[in-house]
């Protein structure tokens, strides 16, 4: 499991501090969705890119709680196809974090692979270019 950080609840109770959660290393094939999503200004917090053959087998990244649906839904716009629609291999969904001292509402991404969210980085990316080619020729 990846952590960028804890969640603010967790990091709280347990009077977590940058120093300690800087010595936290990420799972190698979330980094570069994670950079990826917060130089999209969908800025994270933890994630794992899944471990096969145990119960923890998803790729996926959490957001920050600054997060909202609106974010999710400008990124979308950014990536809509020929056809008119934002398709990936992963989805965005909101996760619900229960513990006895709080809930917590937050956005994530899920992939069921680590190549299916390649798939999507790298479309993400091509959009990227063709956004770029479209605002330079206007």
């Amino acid at each position: 499991m990846v952590w960028g950080s804890t969640p603010h609840s967790v990091a709280n109770r347990y009077k977590l501090n940058h120093s300690v959660e800087k010595r936290w290393k990420m799972d190698e094939h979330v980094i570069p969705l994670v950079n990826y999503f917060n130089a999209h200004g969908l800025k994270t917090e933890m994630s794992c890119e899944g471990h096969n053959k145990t119960n923890m087998s998803m790729f996926w990244i959490s957001f920050t709680n600054s997060i909202q649906e609106q974010d999710i839904i400008n990124f979308q716009k950014k990536h809509i196809n020929k056809y008119g629609n934002f398709c990936s291999c992963g989805r965005f969904a909101q996760r619900l974090y229960v513990c006895a001292a709080t809930n917590e509402k937050y956005w994530c991404y899920f992939a069921a692979t680590i190549e299916a969210a390649n798939e999507d980085l790298r479309r993400w990316q091509q959009d990227d270019s063709k956004y770029c080619n479209r605002e330079t020729a206007s």
